[in-house]
């Protein structure tokens, strides 16, 4: 699923939480207490199929 594909992940998101993502299939979804400060894509060539996805959360 991707965000504004069809379908949409953005259904996915329950209410109270937040989702980001790379635009393509990863997903990070946290609740409302945690605030999303940034997320990174990295190459994981050779360990898997497809890149890898950091997310740094501000637990405020």
């Amino acid at each position: 699923m991707r965000y504004r594909g069809s379908p949409n992940v953005q259904g996915c998101n329950p209410s109270g939480f937040y989702r980001t993502g790379d635009g393509a299939s990863h997903h990070i979804f946290a609740s409302a207490d945690p605030a999303i400060v940034s997320g990174t894509k990295f190459d994981m060539a050779g360990a898997i199929d497809h890149p890898g996805w950091m997310v740094t959360v501000n637990m405020g």
